[in-house]
């Protein structure tokens, strides 16, 4: 019952906000770097950005909302976000991700859903695999293109490694629409947490209407944080964008609410604030 009422309310909240797009992808990963790919912390927004991690042990029945900050003067409207994750059984998750994103009159509307299982979980190591499928109706007025849909398709694969003194290493790569790869690697030890990602590492352009927003979309990623218990202290560098972000959060029983600030060209280019519920 708990799981049908769940299910209900966040029907009715993503009817809601659906009209979205992928742009703002949670304060966690934005706090790292982007590096989201092989990241262990736990997050509602693994449906986003590895899919195959919603069937691991930590994956919680929970739902988050996100705001985008832009700078002053920064020509994009504040993007919204809202992602959920349940648990099911047999060592599997699903999650829904869902964003409202608006670009000098360019518009987003999206929402997909994603789905995740362990199928080797044993002698401290495990094998996962997971996939997203979403659906994106494009507008953007300067080319006359009005609500276009296209398919947003993503699989993924990670190989975690639990160690008794190194800490925990692990391994994961994505591929988005067939062409944008997107590798990385992760070590978390007493607290301590790395992890790195290259983003479209086979310089995928995007399709016709929205290349744009891939042109040149390639680079290294890396972020590190510290968990001090209640409290997460996070930064990292997108060299995508050459960008450098700080943030940090709060992790209490049920609810839990995170912050990133981002610098590039050196001033303050945007940030986030998510704010999360487990049930």
């Amino acid at each position: 019952m708990r799981t049908k009422n769940f299910f209900l309310g966040l029907l009715a909240l993503l009817l809601g906000i659906t009209n979205s797009g992928e742009a703002c992808t949670g304060a966690k990963e934005e706090a790292t770097g982007m590096a989201g790919v092989a990241s262990q912390e736990k997050s509602t927004h693994k449906p986003y950005w590895r899919p195959q991690d919603l069937g691991d042990s930590d994956t919680e029945r929970a739902i988050s909302y996100t705001v985008q900050l832009p700078a002053k003067g920064v020509d994009v409207n504040y993007d919204h976000v809202i992602s959920a994750t349940i648990p099911l059984k047999n060592k599997a998750g699903i999650g829904v991700h869902a964003v409202s994103s608006e670009l000098s009159g360019e518009k987003e509307k999206s929402l997909s859903l994603a789905y995740g299982k362990r199928l080797i979980d044993k002698n401290r190591l495990s094998f996962s695999v997971g996939a997203k499928v979403g659906f994106v109706f494009y507008t953007d007025p300067n080319k006359d293109i009005k609500n276009k849909p296209y398919l947003l398709s993503t699989l993924g694969t990670s190989i975690k490694k639990e160690t008794e003194t190194a800490g925990t290493f692990k391994a994961s790569c994505m591929l988005q629409n067939k062409k944008n790869l997107r590798p990385g690697l992760s070590w978390n030890k007493d607290g301590w947490g790395l992890t790195t990602e290259l983003y479209n590492a086979l310089g995928y352009e995007g399709n016709k209407d929205t290349e744009d927003d891939w042109k040149n979309s390639k680079g290294f990623r890396i972020g590190i944080s510290k968990d001090l218990g209640e409290i997460i202290l996070r930064a990292g560098y997108n060299g995508v964008n050459d960008t450098y972000s700080v943030g940090g959060g709060y992790e209490g029983d049920n609810w839990e609410f995170n912050f990133v600030g981002s610098m590039g060209d050196g001033k303050y280019v945007g940030g986030a604030f998510e704010i999360g519920k487990r049930f």
